[in-house]
């Protein structure tokens, strides 16, 4: 799957850009960080958005199951 980057419409993988804004789409399947748990707290469940500075993820706190981003 494919996002893109200034509307974060998903496309498929045979795309590679966005027909409405025109600009290369991200890549998202296959992202190592999905299914990883950083610091030993926190399970990535799924990709939310990307901007200037770095990528958004939805996650867990394995702990107590609290979602957070």
């Amino acid at each position: 799957m494919k996002i893109c980057p200034v509307c974060d419409q998903e496309f498929p993988d045979q795309q590679s850009s966005c027909p409405q804004h025109e600009v290369e789409l991200t890549v998202v399947a296959g992202d190592p960080l999905l299914g990883s748990i950083i610091q030993d707290k926190y399970k990535i469940n799924g990709f939310i958005g990307r901007g200037s500075m770095g990528a958004v993820y939805k996650a867990v706190e394995q702990s107590g199951g609290r979602q957070v981003a």
